[in-house]
């Protein structure tokens, strides 16, 4: 189970940090010293980074084998050296946001930053973990901040315009360029509400008759706390004093809850009593306390549209998932969890920290053989009849497609077996064609099984990995007859990239592909 700590003991953690890290440095300082003055830029009051791999030009000087240990770690887990679960470890990756997030305040843990923007970090910044950024941006450290140096990874080196600035006494322990992009995860909007009664509580006495009637809710005065039913339901609102209990105790499998909007003001309460999976159409706005603070875990919020607000003094625990707005936490406020949106802004002392690990989330049934999507569905497609012509990251995710045509599979021409009867859109001899498509996978997935057939060669890539270099096929095209199981870690819940390359010989052309799981 994760405690959330109190903002003072983190504070006093992260001042641990750095006052152990400052004495490690002062006993190896004297044989690091030549380097790190080398590096030292005499312009803006500090070093610049150029961007090196592992160039360590950072107010530490150098990287060594402890920064490359620290980077294998970076797996996403909350686990100190020893495996042990933590609150708050810095090789958590606390948060995936789109745009540069803005940092004023804490976030413990690692950032991942999906567009390659400029991103600073002002002077009180503190960022335990690392960066996460597309492309070869350029380091610069103005004034005297806390770094470890920049890594790079392989991915693509471009684009090189954009810039990771650190100012005054950030903190920031690597940056890690050349990491390519992720899919930002989609939520759907929420259920439409089942009933048609608007209720006003405003002492404990009052009570529903029946939760399947209700579609609107407001708490004031002497109502209490109360206890909700899984259900999809309009906009609840709890004023001071009151508030909701949401989840079912001793329960494993999440509750399902969805509102049109949730309003909590000041001193009211969100009590997550099991675990619960809360779609809001709308932001949420918090005045008050959220979730579980024992178990980040058990609450899993998702926002159609907007994002989520925590004023000073509010705290909420849960996984929070925005990909259409922005998270804030202001100055005194506390998200423990992990968050994915569209931006993030922690201001002041506001503090984000992972206090949820791999083995902490919330458990769910695996579904049954499903099929993700069936043959003859729409792709993006290209026909290239000079196969030099192909663009080479065609398989990346971050590839822009935006112009490509949307036709439906099988794509065919010629030929006599009885399969070419399914083609839908022309694809003619002698050339290659490149088909992608997005697709949706919920939680609980063992296997996806990638199930096609071509006429006559086939790539395949899932979210830019490779799951099969050029297979060649002869003869006619069968159902499923090249079809191939990802490995576990090209794919992941929410919204996933599937790229195939089909080359055609002659005689006749055919390539079409489904996605199915735990079959």
């Amino acid at each position: 189970m994760k405690r959330m700590p109190p903002f003072h003991v983190l504070s006093r953690s992260l001042s641990a940090r750095l006052a152990l890290l400052t004495l490690i440095l002062a006993v190896v300082g004297l044989s690091l010293a030549p380097a790190s003055m080398a590096a030292a830029s005499p312009q803006n009051g500090g070093a610049h980074s150029s961007g090196g791999s592992s160039s360590g030009n950072g107010h530490h000087g150098d990287d060594d084998d402890d920064d490359d240990d620290d980077d294998d770690d970076d797996d996403g887990d909350c686990d100190d050296d020893d495996g042990d679960d933590v609150d708050g470890d810095a090789s958590c990756e606390t948060v995936i946001v789109r745009h540069a997030p803005q940092i004023s305040g804490t976030v413990d843990g690692t950032i991942r930053q999906l567009l390659p923007e400029s991103t600073s970090i002002n002077g009180s910044g503190v960022v335990t973990g690392d960066l996460l950024i597309p492309g070869s941006p350029t380091v610069r450290l103005n004034g005297n901040p806390d770094y470890d140096g920049t890594v790079d990874e392989t991915g693509a080196t471009s684009p090189t315009n954009h810039r990771v600035t650190l100012n005054g006494n950030a903190q920031l322990r690597h940056t890690i360029r050349r990491v390519d992009a992720i899919p930002m995860p989609t939520v759907a909007a929420p259920t439409a509400p089942t009933g048609v009664l608007d209720v006003t509580f405003t002492n404990p006495s009052q009570t529903v008759g029946s939760w399947a009637d209700v579609r609107n809710l407001t708490l004031s005065g002497q109502a209490d706390v109360r206890a909700v039913p899984p259900g999809s339901y309009g906009t609840f609102r709890a004023n001071a004093g009151t508030g909701f209990i949401l989840g079912i105790a001793g329960s494993t499998t999440p509750s399902a809850y969805s509102f049109t909007s949730l309003v909590l003001s000041g001193q009211s309460s969100l009590q997550v009593v099991g675990p619960v999976v809360v779609t809001l159409g709308t932001g949420l706005t918090l005045n008050a306390s959220a979730g579980n603070s024992e178990n980040a875990q058990w609450l899993t919020l998702n926002v159609a549209n907007g994002g989520v607000t925590l004023n000073g003094g509010s705290s909420l625990s849960a996984i929070v998932t925005a990909p259409n707005g922005t998270v804030t936490v202001n100055g005194n406020s506390q998200l423990c969890g992990r968050v994915t949106s569209d931006r993030l802004r922690v201001n002041g002392n506001g503090v984000v920290v992972c206090c949820i690990s791999d083995d902490d989330e919330p458990p769910v049934d695996p579904p049954g053989p499903t099929e993700i999507f069936p043959y003859q569905s729409p792709w993006k497609y290209m026909v290239f009849e000079d196969m030099g012509a192909v663009p080479a990251n065609w398989f990346a995710v971050n590839f822009d497609d935006s112009a490509w045509p949307v036709a439906n599979g099988a794509f065919a021409s010629g030929g006599y077996c009885d399969l070419q009867a399914t083609g839908q859109t022309f694809w003619p001899l002698n050339s290659d064609i490149v088909i992608r498509r997005t697709f949706t996978l919920p939680a609980g997935v063992i296997t996806l099984r990638i199930s096609g057939t071509v006429d006559n060669d086939v790539q395949i890539y899932l979210n830019g990995n490779l799951i099969t270099d050029w297979v060649t096929h002869d003869g006619c095209a069968q159902p499923d007859d090249v079809s191939f199981t990802a490995p576990v870690g090209t794919y992941h819940i929410g919204t996933n990239l599937l790229t195939i390359r089909a080359r055609d010989r002659g005689d006749q052309s055919f390539v079409d592909y489904r996605v199915s799981i735990n079959d």
